[in-house]
């Protein structure tokens, strides 16, 4: 059997990719793979941009809809999903079109597999009663005690306490334990890959992003928050704090007017953008540019 195939199609939000994609599958037969990080869950509709229903049942779509709204995914759970359907792609001799703009998602088809340390529960409950007792500042304590050099920002606590837990749980420095994790090969390393990457002048994307917020809030977007509000989305912080998610729980708390959140979602979708082209130039292998 030859190879898998899988193309990466990736660029920033709002620049078309669901378009391009549906436009590349329906020449070429691919399955198409979410690689957005909250597509996952049933119900976040509006907010994430989902493809359509009638879209989704025209071709063979993968990564939507798998999760419930209070059941966060990660990473090393995505690497297993995506290798299963890029493995089942390959038995039935189609391609797999990977499409999204979460690079920590994308980087699974081209760096070494998710960290492979489990933490024990002991661990995480040691952590999170530590930051809450000390915040920022005992977190880094407690973690140059173990570790006097860890490569991670000491001031940022969404750093510190994974490489505090990691510590923790293996006995190892932060340096050795990226060491290890370096070594390890890429879960598709035997696949055929090529990157795109899509993006747009500012001017036009900041249209694009106004126009999509006013069809998201004329939709229901509120009324969608509403909705996962009551199926448990504030247990799940991925989804909570996701742009449009975040900024429609504070409506509906009182903490924001209802008359500032479409400026709110415009502001915050564009400094996603940057936060993304970041990415895409510094740790996404060279791409070819639609």
């Amino acid at each position: 059997m030859p190879p898998p195939r899988v193309t990466v199609l990736m660029g920033p939000t709002a620049t078309g990719k669901t378009e391009r994609a549906l436009e590349w599958a329906h020449r070429s037969g691919a399955w198409i793979l979410s690689a957005d990080a909250l597509q996952f869950y049933r119900g976040a509709d509006l907010g994430t941009a989902k493809p359509s229903r009638a879209e989704r049942a025209a071709l063979p779509h993968y990564g939507i809809d798998v999760a419930e709204p209070d059941e966060p995914w990660d990473v090393r759970r995505y690497a297993d999903y995506a290798r299963a359907v890029v493995d089942a792609a390959a038995r039935a001799g189609m391609p797999v079109l990977v499409v999204g703009g979460s690079g920590l998602y994308l980087s699974v088809f081209h760096a070494p597999p998710p960290d492979p340390v489990d933490i024990p529960p002991a661990v995480r409950e040691e952590v999170a009663a530590l930051a809450a007792a000390g915040g920022t500042r005992a977190l880094r304590e407690r973690l140059l005690s173990l570790d006097p050099d860890p490569p991670v920002d000491l001031r940022n606590p969404r750093r510190l306490a994974p490489a505090l837990e990691r510590v923790l749980a293996t006995g190892l420095p932060v340096r050795e334990l990226q060491r290890r994790h370096a070594e390890r090969p890429c879960a598709f390393a035997d696949c055929e890959r090529e990157w795109f990457l899509l993006d747009r002048p500012d001017e036009e994307l900041a249209d694009r992003i106004e126009r999509r917020t006013r069809a998201m809030l004329a939709g229901g977007l509120l009324a969608e928050v509403r909705a996962l509000a009551a199926r448990g989305l504030r247990a799940n912080p991925t989804l909570a704090s996701a742009i449009g998610y975040r900024e429609g729980l504070e409506v509906l708390t009182g903490d924001r007017g209802e008359s500032t959140l479409a400026t709110a979602i415009n502001a915050a979708t564009f400094r996603l953008v940057r936060r993304q082209r970041r990415w895409f130039a510094r740790r996404m292998p060279d791409a070819v540019a639609l």
